[in-house]
């Protein structure tokens, strides 16, 4: 069985039933699969290297300047910890990098050239056309790799036509056993108030989001907004004047059973966003059975399809819709069952 090296960062505000985390378990069926786990001495260079890095910028060497703006000191200890296990693991067949614009670059620079040319380096690629254009990243992100694997037919085709090497759109996905909720979901609409739940930083339209919630008080509907957002992400200067309404709960450092529990004890799902390729949360609400608000992108489309309530960017509108599943929810909870089925 061939070896895969798999170069990958749990980040704190996500769970292990979600995008990637079920990732390795799938591998291990084709692969033997090492996960990169970086010690002190990778830690400690890392310290050294970044401060290298952080030097190049400033003097504007740019073969040593990152080429996407996610890069951090965690990425050049991961890169390091790669390899480490590259050169004393056997030498792997195949590294797989989950999220490359998080953590692609030294590896390639690092490596002897010889064991470069023996390697077969590919990564997943996670953000829209919109965000490589925004940040001006063209081929050097494929420099070293050999596929790029992303999640949207939109990056497909967007990436295929940038880099000079292979791209491949897979399925985005999450445990769905795990967050599937039991029992049907119901509301007495003369005697219970609706909980709506968002969820997410990245990518996510905070400006229409705070605007309907605002809209749903003013109105003074039976709504309750849970919304899930880490500490980090949060700003006094555009989340405080809804944390002043009585209809907003903020909730943060969820484990996987309180995420899923959370999802469980909610209504509807509301996902107001400014793009995305796949988005974590739509799949989490899906197979939780929620009924989902959504904004109308091209990757939100692929996954969601028709069991999904598409929205636009005005807040009457969508306020219109939250009101309407108050009043009748039986419709729209037969459309959550059918996105979970």
């Amino acid at each position: 069985m061939k070896t895969l090296l798999v170069v990958r960062a749990r980040w704190r505000h996500l769970g292990g039933h979600s995008g990637l985390a079920p990732l390795i378990g799938e591998l291990g069926q084709y692969f033997r699969v090492k996960v990169v786990s970086p010690n002190l001495l990778d830690h400690a260079i890392g310290v050294l290297l970044w401060s290298v890095i952080l030097l190049s910028i400033r003097r504007k060497w740019k073969h040593l300047i990152p080429w996407s703006p996610f890069y951090s000191r965690e990425s050049v200890v991961l890169e390091l910890a790669a390899f480490r296990s590259c050169i004393f693991w056997g030498r792997p067949h195949h590294v797989l990098y989950e999220a490359v614009e998080d953590h692609y670059f030294l590896l390639h620079k690092l490596l002897p050239r010889r064991l470069v040319g023996e390697l077969s380096i590919s990564g997943i690629f996670h953000q829209p056309p919109s965000w490589w254009k925004l940040n001006g990243v063209g081929k050097a992100a494929a420099s070293g790799l050999r596929c790029a694997f992303v999640l949207s037919l939109e990056a497909e085709k967007f990436l295929s036509d940038l880099l000079p090497v292979s791209v491949r759109r897979v399925d985005h996905g999450v445990d769905w056993v795990f967050f599937r909720h039991q029992t049907d979901r119901s509301l007495d609409p003369s005697s219970e108030s609706m909980q709506v739940v968002f969820s997410g930083q990245w990518l996510r339209d905070f400006s229409l989001l705070h605007s309907i919630i605002r809209l749903a008080f003013s109105e003074r509907l039976p709504v309750e907004f849970v919304l899930i957002v880490p500490l980090s992400a949060r700003r006094p200067d555009r989340d405080l004047s809804s944390s002043r309404l009585s209809n907003v709960t903020w909730k943060h450092g969820l484990s996987d059973s309180e995420l899923a529990a959370t999802y469980g004890a909610a209504h509807m799902m509301l996902l107001p966003l400014q793009d995305a390729t796949a988005n974590n949360s739509l799949l989490e609400g899906m197979a939780a059975g929620l009924p989902i608000l959504v904004t109308d992108l091209s990757g939100v489309r692929e996954y969601g399809q028709d069991t999904v309530i598409y929205i636009s960017d005005d807040p009457s509108q969508i306020v219109s819709i939250i009101r309407d599943a108050h009043a009748c929810y039986s419709s729209f909870a037969r459309l959550g069952a059918k996105a979970a089925a």
